[in-house]
């Protein structure tokens, strides 16, 4: 077997790699109004209908292909995997800078569907070679970088567009994405694989019956899905919403400050929340952060004046970027070691169906009043937080003796 390889080496090649993707990734999500105005010259309505349908559109594909990609990974290559969608990524991008038309556009929102599960297999990776207790810190670290990314994505975008043109920035894009994609292809190595199931299906099915009967990883994923409908349900109306206030260079500024200073305000308080929920318990964190996303929208539903829907919005970037954190490390510590790979690299599935119908469902709301959109996250962060408590509840309950049965069932089913 090869030597194990350096977790904190890994780490810093997945962290850099991650803020080039996700720095060029949220370009999509603060610029696509701009892009369907401005390239496509959609009307305000027409720009409202395709800004929230094509946030969505993406994950129908990426929720049929979501439980796919762990298994994947652990029997063929799980760097191939990561990579799999950076390559993807680069198509896009470059497919931006050449449409001309509405349909064409819409082909290239699609193929973002074959970029998605790339961070739930990065992070299984970490998981694999990091010290059990260390291991929530790692998986801090990844959550902390992939807002820095999208911090910084949004900053820098403002004030290339002006010298490039939002053409011009995304075959910049597609320039840093292969970069990305190389550093990993040429830095690390694929983890020791101990076991390689005999069939995609039977590790599929396995994986899906242990996300169903463990309480920890039932509870923990509709926690996640809930979450992502609400959070994706306001995010990418955000652009629309301060257009309503601000017009010309004062909007594109105003974009990139409030989507910018996301990964600012999470850097350090991600990886602090990671060392501190190692200590205490990271679900303690999780029901904290829906508890203040909950308070936030309902602030927002209540406001209308420009600074305060400014400032409101800032700070949701705080609970809205470091909660699904916590999540992910207790998906990661409770996770059976002897599926943790496939089980991680499911995530997805919640998390993109959230996505999906967060945004989806919005444009029906958003097309009555932008405001209601604040009330309707509200309403599934509510549901999220009771998730949330009775995943608290599963971790202090003793194991029941038959959880030990999924794990009995993979070693069966490998050996089989």
């Amino acid at each position: 077997m090869r030597p194990q390889q350096d977790w904190r080496r890994v780490l810093a090649i997945f962290s850099v790699a991650l803020v080039l993707e996700f720095a060029t990734f949220s370009h999509l999500a603060a610029f696509i109004p701009l892009y369907l105005e401005q390239e496509l010259r959609l009307s305000a309505a027409e720009v409202t209908l395709w800004t929230g349908l094509a946030s969505g559109l993406p994950l129908a594909l990426a929720l049929v292909l979501a439980p796919f990609w762990g298994v994947w990974a652990e029997r063929y290559s799980p760097k191939l995997i990561i990579v799999r969608a950076q390559v993807f990524e680069l198509v896009v991008y470059l497919t931006l800078v050449a449409v001309t038309s509405l349909p064409q556009f819409l082909v290239a929102v699609l193929l973002l569907g074959l970029t998605y599960g790339n961070i739930a297999v990065l992070m299984a990776v970490v998981a694999q070679i990091t010290p059990s207790q260390r291991i929530g810190f790692a998986i801090s670290i990844v959550q902390a970088v992939v807002p820095l990314g999208q911090s910084l994505g949004p900053l820098a975008g403002s004030l290339l567009i002006p010298l490039l043109g939002l053409r011009g920035l995304f075959a910049l894009d597609a320039v840093l994405v292969a970069l990305a994609a190389g550093m990993i292809l040429l830095g690390i190595r694929d983890p020791a694989r101990p076991h390689r199931p005999q069939s995609v299906r039977q590790h599929l099915s396995l994986t899906l019956r242990q996300a169903v009967q463990l309480p920890t990883m039932r509870w923990t994923f509709l926690t996640m899905f809930l979450l992502l409908i609400g959070y994706t349900a306001v995010q990418p109306y955000i652009p629309v919403l301060l257009a309503q206030h601000y017009t010309g260079e004062t909007l594109a500024r105003m974009i990139g400050l409030v989507l910018g200073s996301a990964g600012l305000m999470t850097v350090v308080v991600t990886p602090l929340l990671g060392y501190l929920g190692d200590r205490y318990g990271h679900e303690r964190f999780a029901a904290a952060g829906l508890a203040a996303l909950l308070v936030l929208h309902l602030l927002l539903f209540l406001t209308s004046g420009p600074l305060a829907l400014l400032s409101l919005l800032l700070l949701r970037n705080l609970p809205g970027t470091s909660t699904m954190s916590p999540l992910n490390a207790t998906l990661a510590i409770h996770a059976p070691p002897e599926n943790r790979t496939a089980l991680i690299s499911l995530a997805p599935f919640p998390r993109n169906t959230g996505m999906f119908l967060g945004p989806v469902l919005a444009a029906l709301v958003a097309s009555y009043d932008l405001r209601w959109l604040f009330l309707f996250a509200a309403a599934w962060f509510a549901a999220a937080l009771l998730a949330c408590l009775a995943l608290q509840r599963s971790l202090r309950q003793p194991a029941a003796p038959t959880r030990g049965e999924p794990a009995a069932a993979l070693r069966g089913g490998l050996r089989g």
